[in-house]
């Protein structure tokens, strides 16, 4: 694996992210990109939770769009999880 990676769902409907992700790692020669074509915003999450596509805002109640269908959604975030896990534990000190 390499030492940084990037993720992203192309389908993010509330910032470009996959383009985020491939700039990034124009910047960082070893890095790695996976971008979950029908996913959306919240790729980064841990699996465990919900894979919504809309969320109300914290503040405001404000329905928002995450973008993505929620079985991409939940792929992604597994999957993304488990590259996280491999990244942690391929760089931790025993």
């Amino acid at each position: 694996m390499s030492d940084k990676g990037r993720c992203a769902g192309a389908q993010d409907a509330l910032w470009p992210s996959s383009l985020s992700a491939h700039s990034l790692s124009e910047d960082w020669a070893r890095s790695r990109v996976l971008i979950f074509p029908d996913a959306g915003h919240q790729v980064g999450v841990p699996p465990h939770l919900p894979a919504l596509t809309t969320v109300a805002h914290p503040l405001t109640g404000t329905s928002l769009f995450l973008g993505g269908l929620r079985s991409s959604n939940a792929t992604a975030r597994y999957r993304t999880w488990n590259a996280t896990l491999a990244f942690l534990s391929e760089h931790s000190n025993p």
